[in-house]
C-alpha cells in the first residue's frame, strides 16, 4: 500500500469541515485495487474515512489528485508510511 500527502492551494469541504490536505492510498492486493482520497491533517492523520474520491485500479496519485481537484492546484508533501 502506498500513501502520499498532498497540500491543496484552496481548502476543500468534507463532511466534518474543510482541509487543505488530502491523502491518497491504494487498497490491499487481496481485493480489487482502488485509489482513494481522504481529507487529512498536515501530518497525514485522516480526518474522515468517507472518501472524497475513489478510483478503481492502481491510479497514479498525482493523476488522481489532479483529476479530483481539477479546479485546484496541489503540491506533493510527503510519502506516508
Amino acid at each position: 500500500m502506498r500513501q502520499a500527502i498532498y497540500k491543496l492551494d484552496k481548502p476543500v469541504e468534507y463532511y466534518g469541515g474543510e482541509t487543505s490536505y488530502v491523502v491518497s492510498s491504494h487498497s490491499l492486493p487481496i481485493v480489487e485495487p482502488e485509489t482513494m482520497i481522504f481529507p487529512c491533517t498536515e501530518d497525514g492523520e485522516v480526518l474522515d474515512w468517507i472518501e472524497l474520491a475513489a478510483y478503481v485500479g492502481f491510479v497514479d496519485h498525482d493523476e488522481a489528485v489532479g483529476e479530483t481537484f481539477s479546479e485546484n492546484s496541489f503540491t506533493f508533501v510527503k510519502e506516508r508510511l
